[in-house]
């Protein structure tokens, strides 16, 4: 029993892990059903190893979104950025873009692959194009942010011409990648 306790390094606010998908077992008939700290659980039995929860900072929230190289050029710095519904929220959330990775990333979270949000190469499981990882800041109001969700975000960028978006589009279309100052 002493090795079920569950203990916090540092103080603050517990937040529920996402859901998570459990196989039911023969020898266990107990499985959990959505988020492992609602009631209904009670009882449950759950695999070595499962994240329960997390402990964070109440007021500071982060995200990271994940954009091909062709949309990375027009993300900067302090711009706007909205998550519309997600689970267990029915209004939209607005946060502030803080940094992009100036490299593309070797890996994704999990629960980008298991979505198939972003198309990957079955053997590497790598991006199959550049793709870059960009900080998001919410304020205090998004408390009720389940851990881990995937959503799709709206980044407000500065506006473009049409020539500039013509030319992304031809290069997307022939395959050929304009140089830019992330290469």
């Amino acid at each position: 029993q002493a090795a079920l306790t569950l203990r916090a390094r540092s103080s603050g606010v517990v937040y529920a892990a996402s859901d998570q998908q459990f196989r039911r077992l023969s020898d266990q008939p107990m499985t959990p059903i959505g988020h492992l700290l609602q009631s209904q659980n009670v009882g449950c039995f759950v695999p070595r190893g499962t994240i329960v929860c997390s402990v964070g900072p109440p007021k500071l929230r982060r995200a990271e979104l994940y954009a091909s190289h062709r949309h990375i050029e027009a993300i900067a710095a302090r711009q706007s950025v909205t998550l519309p519904a997600v689970p267990a929220r029915r209004a939209a959330i607005v946060g502030e873009v803080r940094a992009s990775s100036l490299q593309p990333v070797q890996s994704l979270p999990e629960e980008l692959v298991r979505l198939q949000q972003i198309a990957i190469d079955p053997i590497t499981q790598q991006p199959f194009e550049p793709t870059y990882r960009i900080d998001i800041e919410f304020d205090e109001a998004t408390d009720l942010l389940p851990l881990r969700c995937v959503s799709i975000a709206r980044v407000w960028a500065q506006p473009e011409s049409m020539l500039t978006r013509i030319v992304r589009f031809v290069s997307d279309s022939l395959g050929y990648r304009l140089p830019s100052g992330r290469a």
